[in-house]
């Protein structure tokens, strides 16, 4: 299993605080959202959803997946509250080329990334084509490519 492929950790944000102090991990990727606020029904995604297609930043809806483009990723975390608790989301250095269907969810809160992440996850990962993947709620769980993200969460976040 090519995990060793990955870095991993469970630091003290949320999405939008990881954002704010390093919106270059985001820069030129491509977003995949694949809950937010843990609604119950995760296409419905407590009405976020909705709100981020009226605010033209979603790019595309697939399944329980809404896809922001990279042009759009600075205003989803200025012109909304979208990562509050509760969130995942995958990225990707291009338009992904297959449908994400998650049947479970990694929050923070469900498992912690600070020993290691399920396998389903990285076969999953690897896949679609992931490069990362974050999820909050009660603490953030990472999967990042870069050793060198992964130490900058780690020493900022701890």
């Amino acid at each position: 299993m090519p995990s060793d492929m990955f870095f991993h950790g469970e630091i003290d944000a949320n999405i939008t605080e990881v954002w704010h102090s390093f919106p270059g991990i985001f820069r030129n990727h491509w977003l995949v959202i694949t809950m937010l606020d843990s609604g119950p029904e995760p296409p419905k995604m407590t009405g976020w959803l909705e709100n981020l297609k009226k605010a033209d930043i979603v790019t595309q809806s697939f399944g329980n997946a809404s896809l922001i483009e990279p042009t759009q990723i600075e205003a989803l975390f200025t012109r909304s509250q979208t990562f509050v608790h509760y969130d995942e989301c995958f990225l990707f250095r291009g338009a992904p080329k297959v449908p994400i269907q998650l049947n479970e969810h990694f929050t923070a809160e469900r498992c912690s990334f600070s020993k290691g992440v399920p396998d389903i996850l990285v076969q999953e990962m690897l896949h679609i084509g992931a490069t990362g993947f974050l999820a909050d709620g009660g603490g953030l769980n990472y999967v990042v490519d870069s050793l060198a993200v992964s130490t900058a969460l780690k020493s900022t976040f701890g």
